[in-house]
Parts: C-alpha cells; structure tokens; sequence
C-alpha cells in the first residue's frame, strides 16, 4: 500500500483546498487551506509528527474538518501509529458525506492501517468502499490493485455466490417421458424458479514463497420453487409434486497443495476433495475427487491442463455408482476490446448400470467485452457436448447417444455497484437431442446474480 502513498498525498493536496474554509480571525497569518497544504508538504517531507500537530490544531478549530481527519490518518500511519490512524480514518469515512475523494482517502487509510495490524479480511472490505467511493478510474484501479496484492497475502478466503433462476424446465425433463417406461410427472417439464447459494472459506498456509497448502469447507443449496400448475400433476394418480423433491444441498471438505518453481510461471495444484449431497430431504450421494492440474502463462495467453479422478458412491442405489476419469484442457487470451476462453474436455464414466455408463467429449467458448454498452457489459458463450452410453439399457430398445448444445449471454452492470459487486442477468438456451426419446429436453433459463469486479 506504501506505494500508493504519492497518490494519497496527490488527492490530499487537492482536498485541502476543495475543503470548505471558514472565516478567520483577523489576527490569522495562514488559512485553513494554506495550513493544510503545509500539513501535507511536511507529509512528503518524512516530517509526519509536525503534519501531525498542524492536522490536531485544524481539528481543534473544527472537529468537522475531514482532510484534517485524513492528514492526520496519514501521519499517524507514517508515525507506526496504526489503530490512531484506523480511528481517524473511520471518522473522515463516516463525515465525508458524499465528498468522493475524502471518502477514498479516509477508505484507504483506514485499509492500510487494518492491513498493518494484520486483519487482511477487514482491509479487503475496506478496500471495496475505497473504490466504490471514487468515480475516478485511476484511483479505483489503485484500490484494485493493492486489494488483489492483500488477497494474495491474506491466508483466509472467503466466497461466495447467489443467483435467481427462473426457468421453462427446472427440473430439466422431458416431454417424452410421458409415453416412455420412465413414466413419471417429475419427469416432465416443470415450470418455476431456483435459488442458488454457495459458500467457501479456505485457509492457506504458506511455509515458503514457492509453497501453500490449503484446507477449505464449502457448501451450496439449491431450493426449487414449482409454479402452482408444475405441482399440480398431470397425470391422473399421482399425487401433487413437491418443492422439496426437486431442492438438493451438498457440503464438502478439500485438501490442496500449490507449487510454484521459483525460476518458472508454471503453478502446479493437486486436490482432494470429499463430499455429500442431499436430494429430496434424503442423503443422495457421497463423492471423492482427486485432481492435478498445471496452469501457466505463454505469451498473452493463459493456458491450464488438468487430471481428476472421482468416485460416486450413490446412496439410494448402489448399482448406479461411477467412477469418472476427466481430462480436461483450456486457454484464453485478450484480444481488442475484449478476451476469449477455449475449452474442452473428455471423461469417462464407469459403472455396473447401462443407465450412468459412458464416455462424453465437450467443448465450449466464451468471449467478454471490456466496455459496456449502453451500460451493460456482455459476455457470450457456446458449449457442445456428446455422450456416448456404453450399452443398451433394458428399460430401452436402442443405445443412447446424447448431442447438447447450450448458448448464453450475460449482462453486468458496472455502473451499479455495491462494495464492487456488481449485478448480472443471464439468459441461456439448452437442448439435448438423444436417440433415447424420453431423454430430449430443452430449457430457456433467466439467471440474476453477481459478480465482484475486483
């Protein structure tokens, strides 16, 4: 953050003389705006217990004066006097109004002071209100930058991630089922909506610069919201349908290791991860995952290979238990106004069932703009996959091979932000075409969720 500190003091120097000045006596030799002018050329003259006392007389005068508050929040830093300069720069956050500038500078201290005492999560927040606090793009690109150096540092990460989605077909059936064997009104097409929600949080430790293990629980929920006619069945007998059937959690524990050669840009990463689902109130499934993966810069591009392996272990039937061996490869790069991602992939899915056995190769694309139009900023994308089931199911006459296509276009809002999260609305277009008729879906999806822009 030290390397920021010019800009503050640039943005300071404005500040002293964009401040409101109020009358002076008439036996006054300097203005407040001369005063705190001097405050900050002391500031840059390494003098900060001098800028100090300028900044304590100014407050004496007016305990309202926020570029005091903010020249005092920086010679207090400058002296090592960490939680004094927290406090003044809380003060100035919380007297600056609606003066961009004073609110970013008295943000950052605040940031900068946290970030010395060790409580990096705090200063990311921080951080956050400094650039959502400025509409000036070189000091919200300062904040980002430093925010990414404090993530970086920080051994505890937090995400997380929630959405809307209402849909044509939440259930992803088919309207084929209802002549097939699988007959079932839960296998229709049902209207409604999903939230999803997830959480991570990791702790890293880092026992030199080339290495870092990390440990991390997550968990994620998706509730399923049928429309009154979705519950309603169909089919004559069958009692009406429930949110809950629909509706799964799971929660997971994952282990991970990172490496780095000192004289390379390759980071090589190796996981574990156990996990549970729920599904229909009940215990579904458990799930082991053990993946490699290599990522590393060429040129403009950023390249990543990967080997997993996973094992399902299904709860409610054990023959239809898997073992999935992926490998997966991508790579994106920018380009004028904007940057593109490849991707594809190749599995293979082992199991004592016809009904889960196959082989599957997907593809898939996407391309961003870097400016927004008419205020939104879109992002595109394409996937195509086919799956390829090893035999012939008794509950069918014919193998089943699978061909999806799904399209997608996302819209941020980077006008509208909220600590630098930013909303988003999605729409995408699914299709699978089988040659098993009571496997052919489509959906049409609407998503609204966000997305951080630091």
């Amino acid at each position: 953050m030290r390397a920021f500190r010019p800009l503050l003091l640039a943005v300071l120097t404005w500040l002293a003389f964009a401040a409101p000045v109020v009358s002076q006596d008439a036996g006054a030799r300097i203005s407040r705006a001369d005063a705190r002018e001097f405050a900050i050329t002391l500031l840059r003259n390494r003098e900060p217990l001098a800028a100090r006392e300028i900044a304590i007389g100014l407050l004496r005068a007016d305990v309202k004066d926020v570029a005091a508050l903010n020249i005092l929040g920086q010679a207090e830093l400058a002296l090592g006097r960490v939680e004094a300069a927290e406090a003044a720069g809380r003060e100035a956050f919380r007297l600056a109004g609606d003066e961009d500038l004073q609110r970013f500078t008295a943000a950052f201290t605040v940031a900068e002071a946290l970030s010395r005492q060790g409580k990096l999560t705090a200063a990311q927040l921080w951080l956050r209100r400094a650039g959502e606090a400025t509409g000036d793009e070189r000091l919200e690109n300062a904040a980002k930058q430093v925010y990414r150096g404090v993530e970086a540092a920080n051994p505890w990460r937090i995400t997380g991630s929630l959405s809307l989605m209402p849909s044509s077909n939440v259930n992803n059936g088919s309207e084929e089922a209802a002549f097939g064997l699988l007959t079932s009104a839960a296998a229709l097409p049902l209207e409604g909506w999903s939230l999803n929600t997830s959480a991570t949080v990791e702790r890293t430790f880092r026992p030199d610069a080339s290495h870092e293990y990390t440990i991390g629980v997550s968990a994620r929920d998706r509730r399923v919201f049928l429309t009154t006619e979705a519950k309603n069945s169909p089919m004559l007998g069958l009692p009406p349908l429930e949110n809950d059937d629909f509706s799964s959690s799971a929660a997971s524990l994952s282990f991970g290791t990172r490496f780095q050669p000192a004289d390379s840009k390759a980071i090589y990463q190796v996981r574990a991860t156990a996990s549970r689902d729920w599904r229909g109130g009940g215990a579904y499934l458990n799930s082991y995952n053990l993946l490699s993966a290599r990522s590393w810069v060429q040129g403009r591009q950023r390249r990543n290979v990967s080997l997993s392996y996973t094992r399902q272990n299904r709860l409610d039937s054990d023959n239809l238990s898997a073992n999935i061996w992926t490998v997966r490869g991508g790579l994106s790069f920018p380009v004028e106004n904007g940057s593109i991602a490849f991707d594809a992939q190749l599995s293979d899915t082992t199991s004592s069932s016809p009904l889960v056995a196959h082989t599957s190769i997907s593809a898939g694309t996407s391309y961003g703009l870097n400016e927004p139009i008419f205020g939104l900023q879109p992002t595109l994308s394409a996937r195509l996959t086919h799956r390829d089931y090893d035999d012939i199911s008794p509950l069918f006459l014919e193998r089943r091979v699978d061909t999806e296509v799904s399209l997608g276009v996302d819209f941020a809002a980077p006008g509208i932000s909220v600590l630098g999260f930013i909303p988003t609305v999605g729409v995408t277009a699914m299709r699978n075409s089988s040659t098993v008729a009571a496997y052919q879906t489509e959906q049409i999806g609407l998503s609204f969720g966000y997305r951080s822009s630091f």
